[in-house]
């Protein structure tokens, strides 16, 4: 998993790379080194894989631009530092007095391609894009898809701002914002935030078929009544299977796999469950807030596919961001081998990633609350779980 799509961007107009930096920053799922260490590591030489290192960057681009007389051409290379490859070149002739307007334009173009393959998907990411009227409001959709990702308070507090928002662009009734809504609504209730739950659930279960209603093709409203449904409006396993097999006979996506991930498993089927996970991570590259490993990280474990789990995360375990969950898995698997003294490491780790013992326990169903047990012991031997 890459711990997101953070770039540092050389080129020989600072203009250019002050632009770029503040279009990129717009997209909360990509960090964008700022511009004063973009200048340290260029005017200290430092080698591509020195700054992968010591910044936790994944890409850069460099440019170059060539001016004879009024006449100008812009070059931007994006390399993977991960493959160590140039994945992306752009190349544009333009005169002088339109510099800004080039570089707005190259900015929007390079953002929403990393947006869509990078972070969701290209197929998802398309299909997404066409919801929406303007790139603005696309750009400002994915916000509130990182922001609702978090699972947090303040999450929902900025999804929800971001969800009003949106509404303004689109006062209708549309099945994109529907679904939006459904997201919000469940998440509100398990977050324990309704003042109205039977009024929250009663709104929940009447817009997801109201979703399905208006736009029969959509993946993402079976989807989201697949998951929600099973969670919080009572409806069985058989017409949850029902819902995501519709959704997925429409189209895999990132998020319908890691929907299906989640339905699977919970009835049932954990194996089918693990292979929906890992072909979602085939579909995006990056991975961002891990939000998918930590899902497959936890079925692995309940499958005991320890190793698997190893292989997985792989060197990633030293990365600052990854999730307290996992962080917490590894403190137990290092006290059950008796290497208590990282085992404790592990532990803090993840309390510093604000390790949250009620969510973790969550992850586990009725029939898995023996191994939850186990891990809880384990945990409380190395030191408090508060």
């Amino acid at each position: 998993g890459l711990v997101g799509s953070e770039m540092c961007i050389r080129d020989s107009a600072r203009g250019i790379t002050e632009s770029m930096i503040s279009t990129f920053a717009s997209y909360n799922g990509l960090r964008v080194l700022s511009s004063s260490t973009i200048y340290y590591s260029e005017k200290t030489n430092m080698t591509d894989q020195a700054i992968r290192n010591e910044y936790g960057v994944n890409f850069i681009i460099r440019g170059s631009m060539q001016v004879m007389g009024k006449n100008a051409r812009l070059n931007l290379e994006i390399s993977d530092l991960k493959i160590g490859e140039i994945v992306e070149t752009k190349k544009r002739d333009f005169i002088l007095d339109e510099i800004f307007k080039v570089q707005d334009e190259l900015s929007d173009e390079i953002l929403t391609e990393l947006q869509i393959s990078l972070g969701v998907g290209s197929g998802q990411g398309s299909n997404w894009a066409n919801d929406y009227n303007s790139m603005k409001d696309f750009n400002l959709f994915l916000n509130w898809r990182e922001e609702w990702r978090t699972f947090t308070k303040s999450g929902y507090i900025n999804s929800t701002r971001m969800f009003e928002e949106l509404k303004l662009s689109y006062p209708g009734e549309t099945r994109p914002l529907l679904v939006i809504e459904a997201w919000q609504l469940h998440q509100k209730v398990l977050l324990g935030l309704s003042k109205s739950k039977e009024k929250d659930l009663n709104r929940l279960a009447f817009i997801l078929d109201r979703a399905i209603e208006l736009d029969p093709t959509s993946r993402d409203a079976f989807a989201a009544r697949s998951i929600i449904g099973l969670r919080l409006l009572d409806r069985n396993c058989e017409l949850s299977l029902i819902d995501i097999g519709k959704a997925e006979e429409i189209g895999s996506t990132v998020d319908t796999l890691t929907i299906a991930g989640y339905v699977y498993e919970r009835c049932g089927d954990i194996k089918s469950g693990i292979e929906a996970l890992r072909d979602a991570l085939l579909l995006v590259p990056n991975d961002t807030g891990w939000f998918i490993t930590r899902n497959l990280v936890m079925s692995l474990y309940k499958d005991n596919q320890i190793g698997e789990i190893y292989k997985l995360i792989g060197e990633d375990i030293e990365a600052e961001d990854i999730p307290a969950r996992v962080l917490a898995l590894y403190a137990f698997l290092a006290q059950q081998d008796g290497n208590i003294r990282i085992a404790k490491k592990y532990l803090e780790r993840a309390k510093k990633n604000n390790f949250d013992k009620k969510r973790f326990e969550r992850q586990f169903n009725s029939e898995q609350q023996g191994l939850l047990e186990k891990t809880i012991n384990g945990l409380s031997k190395l030191g408090s779980l508060e």
